[in-house]
């Protein structure tokens, strides 16, 4: 029986547990894995700053060369690339005919025309290699999916009573596979790119910052033992786990991490991350069912909303230089550590879309430049329906439902230094 040649184009999935095809290969498989570092993640925006800031650049390329390094442990390698996809795969399957290339489904816009863009150069250059999705960036299998996309709730509250009640099937994880084919000798010994060479320069962690953000699988793991380990067993709702950043860039599975939680001693505390991961689930899905519409003015309800074009308030504000500390606070920690917490992200964003009235998608712009943590769904949907309220909140009534924040100065005295 001939070889089996199968390209593993990793993506936003940097890992090895919870990748059921690489648990399952023929012994006879010739297997090829590989990263793209795609120019235009690193390219000028039309607002003039860099689409991907140095802390989620420096994070991607530490979470590639640690699967390099998982890879290389199982048997393996990772063939790392620089260039658009749909034109480095091609021109590996003219000198290296694979049967199958397998790579997980992405839910928004552009990587969606990437794929579209691989799938039409491969016909036009007469390849018939076979072009396989994994559903494997949420908790649900694709049927599962396609069953809650044919009935998906209007509100986040109605979904996670939804999952919770009618016993919502949940994808099991798989362990990390222990040995992997070779991979062929022209692809081995690949290496990583340098940061300076997308206009970027590498960064020490401020001194400031809660948590040091180390990109890759093992790091993430060890994130997550040392969160349920902790000294002190009791949780508080305000505990973050801060698993974010590994969630975005594929590190650690949602399966995995779901799993785990259902074994935590704290039952309150369970059901408070278990609807945390399920509101990560909810963006995903809203991000599938309304395509282009979640990066649109009118969003997806379509909401006729008025802002203004007014380039020195929106430079104040992504500056930290507004008329209010606390949102100064917190854009500077989130310029000098790529890092904010959930009711940051929230307030800042409510002061740009209500008090200031500038156009939502210049302030998901910003974050998805800077965000270690930067997922498309997550990100553009939560600016999203901020910016798209028809009820705006007034000066007075922002000051008081964030009151806390506004009073929290030692917070502010340590982020209004530059």
């Amino acid at each position: 029986m001939p070889q089996q040649r199968i390209i593993y184009w990793f993506r936003n999935d940097l890992r090895l547990h919870d990748q059921p095809i690489l648990n399952s290969l023929p012994k006879d498989t010739s297997l090829l894995p590989i990263y793209c570092f795609d120019p235009r993640h690193y390219a000028l925006t039309s607002h003039g700053y860099l689409k991907t800031g140095i802390f989620r650049a420096q994070f991607i390329l530490e979470s590639v060369w640690e699967l390099k390094e998982s890879l290389l442990m199982a048997g393996s390698d990772l063939y790392i690339a620089i260039g658009k996809p749909e034109e480095v795969i091609p021109e590996i399957l003219h000198t290296w005919q694979a049967d199958i290339i397998y790579t997980q489904k992405e839910y928004t816009e552009e990587e969606i025309i990437v794929e579209n863009n691989l799938k039409d150069k491969m016909t036009e250059d007469n390849l018939h290699t076979q072009l396989e999705f994994l559903h494997q960036k949420t908790l649900f299998s694709n049927s599962t999916i396609n069953t809650l996309l044919s009935d998906l709730p209007t509100s986040l509250e109605d979904f996670i009573d939804k999952v919770n009640n009618d016993t919502i099937l949940i994808q099991k994880a798989i362990e990390a596979p222990e040995n992997l084919p070779q991979i062929p000798l022209q692809y081995a010994y690949s290496d990583l790119p340098e940061l300076e060479g997308f206009g970027l320069f590498p960064q020490s962690p401020d001194p400031r910052a809660e948590f040091d953000f180390i990109g890759g699988e093992k790091q993430g793991l060890e994130r997550m033992k040392a969160f349920w380990g902790r000294k002190y067993k009791t949780f508080k709702q305000s505990d973050s786990s801060r698993f974010s950043p590994w969630f975005s860039s594929g590190c650690l599975s949602p399966r995995k991490v779901f799993e785990e939680i259902l074994l935590l001693n704290d039952k309150k505390y369970s059901q408070i991350l278990q609807n945390q991961l399920l509101t990560r689930e909810y963006c995903q899905l809203l991000a599938i069912k309304y395509g282009n519409k979640i990066f649109q003015l009118e969003g997806i309800n379509g909401n006729n909303i008025k802002f203004k074009t007014n380039y020195e308030s929106y430079t104040n504000w992504k500056d930290g230089t507004t008329e209010h500390p606390i949102v100064n606070a917190i854009m500077k920690e989130l310029y000098f550590t790529g890092y904010i917490s959930y009711l940051h992200r929230h307030l800042t964003a409510v002061y740009f879309c209500h008090i200031l009235k500038l156009d939502w998608r210049w302030g998901a712009a910003w974050f998805e430049a800077n965000l270690i943590d930067y997922d498309p769904a997550s990100n553009w949907i939560n600016w999203m329906k901020i910016g798209t309220q028809k009820e705006q909140l007034d000066k007075e009534i922002f000051k008081e439902k964030f009151q806390s924040a506004f009073e929290n100065r030692q917070y502010i005295n340590i982020w209004s230094k530059n």
